[in-house]
């Protein structure tokens, strides 16, 4: 499971993505390029395990209780509902 390190990386990636884009949306150029110049953290399998291994964790804390879960950004939805 990540630790804190890899959530302070995250903080800082969306704090310095938020301080340099000007216009939120991306040419298809540029995406591609930020792609291309993009270095992978953690594989496709590690982010897979972990989601599920916090699932696990949240059925096992809330499991008497009726939980109430919002996704706020549009793509939050595909991560809630891996957890749900």
């Amino acid at each position: 499971m990540p630790d804190a390190a890899t959530f302070l990386l995250l903080d800082d990636f969306f704090t310095i993505l938020a301080d340099t884009l000007i216009d939120p949306m991306l040419s298809c150029e540029e995406a591609k390029k930020i792609l291309g110049e993009a270095e992978q953290i953690f594989s496709a399998d590690v982010v897979s395990r972990t989601v599920k291994h916090m699932a696990a964790e949240i059925t096992v804390a809330l499991s008497h209780r009726y939980p109430l879960v919002l996704s706020i950004m549009g793509g939050a939805v595909v991560f809630t509902g891996q957890l749900l």
